[in-house]
């Protein structure tokens, strides 16, 4: 359904910690989501055969990175936008064993991987693209602020991982 979208949570693990793909999103007035960080994902559309097949192709359109089925470990629990409540958006967790080259598209203006052990986590002030001012709890890293949905579903991944 149209009300459907994935996220690709992609992690790559150094053998002391994981890493996780952020990308931050193009300036664009039609994407409720633009110029904020975030994993590659998308809307469902009506070639893809599942949730995985959204995120797969999505994150292939956005990086240029092919992942196979067989590196999904799994869907976390749907997450709803709190500015777009009517979207379900599933996170695909994927685990690959090197480290991708990434072809930037439109879509994204630039990529990063975060070592999950260095966010750090804090209240910030964002600007809503009403103009809005509002504080929200945020995770840090480098110059980039990590808020929002994807800040949500950062911190399912972080207690998930610390949990196995």
């Amino acid at each position: 359904s149209m009300n459907r979208a994935a996220v690709a949570v992609i992690l790559y693990y150094n053998g002391s910690d994981f890493e996780v793909l952020y990308v931050k999103r193009s300036v664009n007035p039609r994407d409720p989501w633009s110029g904020q960080v975030a994993f590659p994902g998308g809307k469902c559309n009506v070639s893809d055969r599942d949730i995985v097949d959204t995120a797969l192709r999505e994150t292939f359109e956005e990086t240029g990175i092919r992942i196979d089925r067989e590196s999904v470990l799994g869907l976390m629990n749907d997450f709803y936008p709190i500015n777009r409540p009517e979207l379900k958006v599933t996170p695909v967790i994927i685990l690959i064993n090197t480290k991708p080259k990434v072809k930037i598209s439109t879509e994204i203006q630039e990529y990063f991987w975060v070592l999950l052990s260095k966010l750090r986590r804090d209240v910030v002030n964002v600007r809503l693209s009403s103009g809005e001012v509002i504080s929200t709890e945020a995770y840090l890293y480098d110059r980039f602020v990590i808020w929002g949905l994807t800040a949500r579903i950062t911190r399912r991944l972080i207690e998930i991982l610390n949990s196995i």
